[in-house]
């Protein structure tokens, strides 16, 4: 949205005209569509030297882009007056679903609204089962709406940068699924079900509330085979539970007290902090 961008200098390519933002974080360029041929339709355009992703291994790059089989390059592509610059073109979306629900005071959205929103995003996914994509990432923070003032509201999925296919999930789909009931619930009654600014407390939360997930799904957990496996190998360590873990899995403790962040331990910041607590 423009509220994520600073206005920076202009920019011509071989099509129209645009102005470069320089994206506050710092991740990227991105430039806004000013002024053009035909019907003036505002679009954002991102630099493609590297398009970012969680690491290294999985940057794409734009000789990957430009060979897609779903990437159309007449609609998809511009080219600066230089011929320096490729770059790709996406449509200019209104706001988030996030920014939606906050802007109607978090009350939740009447039923006229609701449907609609959850009937695309289901046959979103639909039609990413069809193809066999797990999106993998879904939340209202992903969720697009095009232009808030058209009723019904129309929505777009956005930010498929976890995206796998379904045969790497098992099971394949069930993590869209349960995504897709949070939004429901959030869309309905304008708060999350599960409170919380850090996955700490989302899981504390859940695990309170419904109890510990079994083991079977902590092992195939990402974040606990990156960093939990080292902490539970602590020796007497007794902070105060907050979590009812069991079996082995005992030996990892959630304190209030420490406050540990996981979703960001790196192996050797897990090995540091057991070291300290051990």
């Amino acid at each position: 949205t423009d509220q994520q961008f600073q206005y920076e200098t202009g920019y011509e390519s071989l099509e129209t005209r645009y102005l470069k933002l320089k994206s506050l974080d710092d991740l990227e360029q991105v430039m806004m569509f000013t002024q053009g041929p035909e019907n003036g339709q505002r679009l954002f355009v991102s630099l493609i030297k590297q398009m970012l992703a969680l690491d290294a291994n999985q940057r794409i790059t734009p000789s990957e882009v430009l060979q897609h089989p779903f990437f159309d390059p007449k609609s998809s592509l511009c080219i600066d007056t230089n011929g320096e610059r490729v770059c790709l073109k996406f449509e200019l979306l209104d706001q988030c679903l996030w920014d939606y629900i906050r802007d109607r005071n978090k009350q939740g959205l009447p039923i006229s609204e609701f449907r609609p929103i959850l009937g695309q995003l289901t046959s979103a996914l639909s039609h990413l089962g069809s193809v066999g994509i797990v999106h993998a990432d879904l939340k209202p923070g992903n969720i697009m709406v095009v232009n808030r003032h058209e009723s019904p509201v129309k929505v777009k999925l956005i930010d498929f940068g976890l995206a796998c296919p379904a045969s790497a999930v098992n099971p394949s789909d069930s993590s869209d699924m349960w995504s897709l009931g949070l939004v429901a619930v959030e869309l309905g009654t304008g708060v999350p079900l599960y409170p919380g600014n850090e996955d700490y407390d989302v899981l504390k939360f859940i695990i309170e509330t419904q109890g510990q997930p079994p083991d079977h799904v902590l092992d195939s957990g990402f974040t606990w085979r990156r960093g939990f496996g080292i902490v539970a190998k602590c020796r007497d360590t007794k902070p105060t539970k907050l979590l009812p873990l069991k079996s082995t899995r005992a030996a990892l403790m959630f304190s209030k007290r420490q406050n540990w962040k996981f979703s960001s331990w790196s192996s050797c910041e897990v090995g540091s902090r057991c070291r300290q607590h051990c």
